[in-house]
């Protein structure tokens, strides 16, 4: 066993409930008291004493696999304390969709998070041997994790036991026969589960296993390929299922068509969107705000719609406050941001950087001395409070990006300390997470990933709420070309502001760029959509909103 594994006493856990049943033993949810403070684990508890896997997963560190925190080795019990995915397994998932598919970005982008863990695998000389939509598991940010690596072997051992425990539906054809574990077994078995992915069914459905083999080995019967996928990925389960596992394509290999397939989807509600924002002329319809009485703009840090009524609320960070105008630009009121409310700073002005608007019309924003302020849909001051995090050193925060996920929640980015903080719109704390850029604007995509746009020396993210980097929009442009700042989600389509070239730059939520929208003679800082899509609302450094219609 391996001298690195946490060593977990059994007192420590409490029983929550049980999560699954097999041959091996059973898994529960429990809950681990530890010093640092109590967690929800999964704890696998094994009906022998086996430490194969418990020295499998010891070596195994990849965001797709299930992570090993520790193990309960009592005389009366062995356990493996695992990390909980609390939106439990693929197949459990697949099965409450109750015959719906998919989405093709759902299933491309879970087709990748499903093969990554095998690319990792073969680099370490492992096969798994027990791949199946049973022992993928789903995290609460919706990402895939592999699991059960009780049958893993090494690469090495090319000889297997047909009888040894493993699900004759996903079985390769070497293993059924002639008990041949070869190096490419784990791909057969991928295909299967890509092709439950799309289909949503269980592989040979009702059938015994001898009749399951009697088609694959005799008849060289497969499941029948979907004809609703992707070309590319019907002939990808066709090529990972042949006989001969020499002609199977690698891992690797795998990858490649999976992501080109996510790259170049001929979905044909993302072409239209394609169309619709780039190959379109967008044209200058109106502008207002700059010159305006009380409602002049001195810079337009930051912008946003009110779905409710198509209010427009505008950050102005030099004269530090929140101006509203009505959907034609005609101002409304402002939300004086000079006013401390009570802080320990009187007459300090903190300037408003990124500000976001709830369906009531609730209007929240972050200032650059550490605080977000509420004001309600009349302008009226509600509250304010404090965002940093218990890892952050007190006092440090310095606030920047602001947005609210689907849940209501609001995201709030501290660029001192590269996190995140979440809290609920009254502004009670409820986690945080560190990320690898500076959170100067942040928004929340159509999956409720988080769009990061740092510096413009940094390269912006797309990270789940875990805090793992899922994607990195990269960019055709050199460094002077490269000046990014506003960023706002529309369905599918992530647009970024980039002030050096006066265009909004357009990625999928994948993080591929697919073009660029030109907004000549602006100087752009805070980009937004109206919900009907039709208008393209900017907010110019030089102080002025610019509303661009196609």
């Amino acid at each position: 066993m391996s001298t690195y594994v946490n060593h977990v006493k059994r007192s420590d856990l409490k029983y929550v409930k049980e999560l699954g049943e097999g041959g091996y033993g059973s898994v529960y949810q429990m809950t681990w008291k530890r010093p640092q403070g109590r967690i929800e684990i999964a704890a696998k508890k094994l009906r022998k004493r086996d430490v194969h896997e418990l020295e499998v997963m010891s070596g195994l560190d990849h965001p797709n696999i299930v992570k090993l925190l520790g193990v309960v080795d009592e005389e009366m019990e062995f356990m493996l304390i695992l990390e909980l995915c609390e939106g439990g397994s693929l197949r459990s998932y697949l099965d409450n969709l109750q015959g719906k598919q998919l989405s093709d970005k759902h299933f491309l982008d879970w087709a990748e998070q499903a093969a990554r863990p095998l690319e990792y695998l073969r680099q370490k000389q492992i096969i798994h041997k027990d791949v199946k939509s049973p022992n993928y598991m789903i995290t609460a940010e919706n990402n895939l994790k592999l699991g059960d690596f009780g049958l893993a072997k090494n690469a090495a051992d090319t000889v297997g036991n047909a009888t040894e425990r493993a699900t004759h539906r996903w079985m390769a054809p070497e293993l059924l026969e002639k008990g041949i574990l070869s190096p490419k077994y784990d791909i057969f078995a991928f295909a299967v589960v890509l092709w439950e992915m799309r289909t949503g069914k269980v592989p040979f459905e009702g059938l015994e296993w001898q009749v399951i083999v009697l088609k694959v080995i005799s008849k060289k019967e497969r499941l029948p390929i979907p004809e609703d996928c992707p070309q590319a990925i019907q002939d990808l389960m066709k090529q990972c299922w042949e006989e001969d596992w020499r002609k199977r394509p690698a891992i690797e290999e795998v990858i490649k068509v999976i992501t080109t397939a996510a790259a170049v989807s001929t979905d044909s509600s993302m072409l239209f969107k394609q169309q619709k924002f780039i190959v379109g002329s967008w044209k200058l319809e109106r502008q207002f705000g700059h010159q305006d009485n009380h409602g002049t703009l001195s810079s337009g840090w930051s912008i946003v719609v009110n779905s409710s009524n198509r209010d427009i609320a505008v950050a102005d960070h030099f004269t530090s406050q929140v101006i509203v105008y009505t959907g034609n630009g005609k101002y409304k009121f402002s939300m004086d941001n000079t006013c401390t409310h009570g802080l320990p700073d009187p007459g300090e002005k903190s300037k408003p950087w990124q500000v976001v608007v709830n369906p009531q019309g609730t209007t929240y924003f972050v200032t650059l001395l550490k605080h977000i302020k509420c004001y309600d849909a009349m302008g009226k001051f509600k509250c304010q409070w404090m965002s940093s995090c218990p890892e952050a050193v007190p006092g440090s925060s310095c606030l920047y990006g602001l947005a609210m996920d689907h849940d209501g929640y609001l995201l709030v980015g501290d660029c001192k300390n590269k996190r995140i903080n979440m809290h609920k719109n009254g502004g009670t704390y409820i986690s945080s997470i560190k990320i690898g850029v500076s959170p100067r604007y942040i928004a929340v995509t159509s999956e409720d990933t988080i769009v990061v746009v740092g510096d413009w020396e940094e390269q912006p993210q797309i990270v789940s709420k875990a805090g793992q980097v899922m994607h990195t929009l990269k960019h055709p442009f050199d460094e002077s070309e490269w000046d990014p700042s506003g960023v706002f989600c529309y369905e599918d389509i992530i647009i970024i502001a980039n002030r050096s070239t006066s265009s909004m730059l357009c990625y999928s939520e994948f993080g591929k760029y697919m073009g660029d929208i030109p907004i000549s003679n602006t100087d752009p800082v805070g980009v937004a959509i109206s919900e009907d899509g039709k208008e393209l609302l900017v907010s110019d450094f030089a102080g002025s909103v610019k509303v661009f219609t196609l």
